[in-house]
């Protein structure tokens, strides 16, 4: 998947806080399991189970069994 995968993310022009997170943001990272809110993107841009957050600003796609990152959108 490829952020070019997740324009409505960005195009809706929604601003979502940003969660805090201390250490350095890439994929694989887990996140924690509290005070996370995760945001649905809409179908067909993702893979069943696959949520976005926005985190230190940057919007994430994150696999929702495991809380892992899957891709970090420039």
């Amino acid at each position: 998947m490829t952020a070019a995968r997740v324009p409505p993310v960005r195009a809706l022009g929604e601003r979502r806080p940003s969660f805090a997170y201390a250490r350095p943001l890439r994929v694989g990272v887990v996140l924690p399991e509290d005070d996370v809110v995760y945001y649905d993107v809409p179908t067909g841009f993702t893979p069943p189970n696959h949520n976005h957050i926005v985190v230190k600003d940057h919007p994430v796609l994150v696999d929702l069994r495991t809380r892992h990152i899957v891709e970090v959108i420039e």
